[in-house]
């Protein structure tokens, strides 16, 4: 016997329902709760979908889920998917797996604990949307290394610390979450390609720490100096005058001074004005200067 409760979202397909339908009970239950029983099965015409639809079930990224989503038969030629999801219930696996092509993955608005739910199967995804999904952190993008723009705006993200491993990120968006220490943004310092970041709407924009009570604080002119790759900060183009000076020339190197002249060439022994020799002298060399000091007359003979 099969239940059909109305106002509710029946999530697993019979295969046949009813087609007689009995009478409904006069018990007192039918008073509250609107109930038909059937005895023999008939494909349901008019399934009774409500917004619970949006809590998915555990094979919900199944194969087969996932045809019915993307509408294409071969998962292969899947190149970007957009859907809500909700990992506190589910966990979605290595869905991935499934999607070997799969560069664009769109999950604003969903419910994900944490970005590691999302599995190790994304080796070849670019760019990934997790606006407003209730993050507090960034675990888990080390294993999209191919990431190249990243949309995590309206989040609870405050640790930045994951993100250097993401060597070909050009696009970050963090707008709206909880940065709220200067020294944070030097961990992007080491995503060499980073060219535009959106970090509006964080404590930074305000104070340069917590605890800080620096008066004298430029937010944007701190971000700047921290990350001269930048092209764009917070939606506006970096002025010219805004980039750091890049390093002054080098002075050139100090002359050497002349060594001074002896004031009487016959009084002075041309040794004293060599300099220090380094190394070991070859025994030729000694014995050239061995002969030269005994051949320079003596301050006895000058007298």
């Amino acid at each position: 016997m099969a239940i059909l409760v109305e106002n509710s979202f029946i999530k697993n397909s019979f295969s046949k329902l009813p087609q007689q339908i009995m009478s409904r009970p006069k018990s007192g239950l039918a008073r509250g709760v609107q109930i038909t029983e059937f005895h023999e099965y008939r494909i349901n015409p008019d399934p009774i979908i409500s917004s619970d639809s949006d809590h998915f079930m555990d094979d919900f990224l199944s194969p087969s889920k996932l045809r019915a989503l993307t509408g294409l038969d071969n998962l292969d030629d899947v190149q970007s998917l957009e859907m809500r999801v909700d990992t506190i219930e589910t966990s979605l696996g290595n869905f991935g797996s499934y999607l070997p092509n799969l560069t664009h993955l769109k999950l604003s608005d969903s419910c994900i604990s944490s970005i590691r739910d999302l599995g190790t199967s994304l080796p070849r995804l670019r760019v990934l949307w997790l606006v407003r999904c209730g993050l507090v952190d960034v675990d888990g993008l080390c294993s999209m290394p191919s990431l190249k723009e990243i949309y995590l705006a309206y989040n609870e993200i405050s640790d930045l610390s994951p993100l250097p491993m993401l060597e070909a990120l050009e696009t970050l968006d963090l707008e709206g979450n909880q940065v709220d220490d200067i020294h944070q943004i030097e961990f992007l310092s080491l995503c060499p390609n980073l060219q535009l970041l959106t970090l509006q709407g964080n404590p930074i924009c305000l104070l340069p720490s917590p605890t800080s009570t620096q008066t004298a604080y430029s937010y944007r002119q701190s971000v700047i100096s921290i990350l001269p790759q930048l092209h764009v900060l917070d939606d506006r183009p970096l002025m010219t005058s805004e980039r750091p000076r890049r390093d002054s020339p080098k002075a050139p190197p100090a002359e050497r001074q002349p060594l001074s002249k002896p004031a009487d060439s016959s009084s002075s022994r041309p040794i004293a004005t060599r300099p220090a020799l380094k190394g070991r002298a070859s025994p030729t060399l000694a014995k050239n200067i061995a002969n030269l000091a005994d051949s320079a007359p003596s301050s006895s003979s000058a007298n």
